[in-house]
C-alpha cells in the first residue's frame, strides 16, 4: 500500500487537518450566527437560569 506525500506530510494527515479546519469553521460560523442572534435577546434573558447573581 502506497501513501502519496505532500511537502513531507502524508496526505492522510492533510486530509484529515482539512477536515478539521473545515468543522472548525463551521463551528465558528454556528456561533457567529447564536451571537448575532442572542445579541437581539434582552440581556436579562441570557443570565436568568444560569444561577448567575448581579
Amino acid at each position: 500500500m502506497t501513501q502519496s506525500v505532500t511537502n513531507g506530510i502524508p496526505t492522510r494527515s492533510m486530509d484529515t487537518i482539512v477536515r478539521a479546519l473545515s468543522f472548525l469553521t463551521l463551528q465558528h460560523g454556528n456561533a457567529l450566527r447564536d451571537a448575532l442572534r442572542h445579541k437581539s435577546t434582552p440581556r436579562y434573558r441570557l443570565k436568568a437560569g444560569r444561577g448567575a447573581s448581579g
